[in-house]
């Protein structure tokens, strides 16, 4: 039995046992067979589910919604392979959403991955800044890991009388560059220091980095070595002015910077002391252990204006 004759029971009377208990079943063996035949039962009403066999070899699920059949799903019967549809399409995945080692063909409007077993870890396309009608390309570089292989931002921040910039979590970074603009709040330098603990404590020891400066103010060159300090100058000076106007703008790349060895300095910097200074600058942390965090500070009182810090990982 697969469609009833007649869909439910009857309803007014006298009608012998028999033919009560046949309605009965034959409605039954309906419901169990998914209402299967050629074509849609002419009892189907808005909602019903039923199961098409006018193809060899295909059992095909459609959703009646009163004025169409829509298609579901597709059974291989010899197979078991199961095609999902979008109500149209006989196989709507295959052309979003390939399985394992398959292949993915078609746009992709969206799409969200999670790492196996870790789906609380996501990542996603935003299209929201595409223009409707527009078509953007992803082009992918030749390189065996992406994230290994460009500078990422890791943050962009503005500050405002602020007595330091702390950033930790940084152990995956071989490579940053800090660059901005800061100016004191009262005259003075700003400098850096590493951590090795993810910013429990920074670095600060007497002889923990060692630097070389060559500055140009007015028609004066000079140079400055120092081999032993508690923090790294930007810059090369703590005669620093403050405003706006005055400042320290700068371009710092550390390299080693999570590698237990020593982490390189490398700077270029213009700031306003009692003229235009011009900066460049090397020096290094003289201490073997990898690091994890970073604080920029003023020598004395507070800074304001913005740092970014970009990385490579390795």
């Amino acid at each position: 039995m697969t469609q009833a004759p007649i869909w439910s029971v009857p309803l007014s009377g006298p009608v012998s046992p028999d033919v009560m208990a046949q309605r009965i079943d034959n409605s039954l063996d309906a419901q169990l067979s998914s209402h299967s035949g050629a074509s849609r039962p002419a009892y189907a009403v808005a909602g019903t589910l039923w199961l098409s066999t006018a193809t060899a070899g295909k059992h095909k699920y459609y959703f009646y919604d009163g004025a169409a059949d829509r298609l579901m799903l597709t059974i291989d019967t010899a197979t078991g392979a199961i095609q999902y549809s979008d109500g149209v399409s006989t196989d709507v995945l295959s052309t979003l959403l390939a399985k394992a080692g398959g292949a993915m063909t078609g746009p992709i409007e969206n799409a969200v991955f999670a790492a196996s077993g870790a789906n609380t870890k996501r990542a996603h396309f935003d299209l929201t800044a595409v223009s409707a009608g527009q078509d953007r390309a992803i082009i992918v570089p030749d390189f065996n890991n992406l994230a290994l292989n460009k500078w990422e931002l890791i943050r962009d921040t503005p500050l405002s009388a602020a007595a330091s910039m702390d950033v930790t979590g940084l152990s995956a970074y071989r490579r940053l560059w800090i660059h901005g603009h800061v100016y004191p709040s009262t005259t003075a330098g700003v400098f850096i220091r590493t951590s090795t603990n993810n910013g429990s404590s920074y670095d600060s020891g007497v002889s923990d980095y060692a630097y070389q400066n060559l500055n140009a103010l007015a028609s004066t060159v000079a140079t400055v070595a120092t081999s032993g300090t508690t923090a790294f100058s930007i810059g090369g000076t703590t005669g620093i002015l403050s405003g706006i106007d005055n400042g320290i703008q700068f371009d710092l790349f550390i390299d080693n910077f999570n590698k237990a060895a020593q982490c390189k300095f490398e700077c270029h910097a213009n700031a306003v002391t009692a003229g235009d200074l011009v900066n460049q600058s090397s020096g290094r942390r003289a201490q073997s252990t990898a690091r994890n965090a970073l604080t920029i500070f003023p020598g004395s009182g507070t800074m304001t204006g913005f740092a970014t810090i970009e990385g490579i990982r390795g």
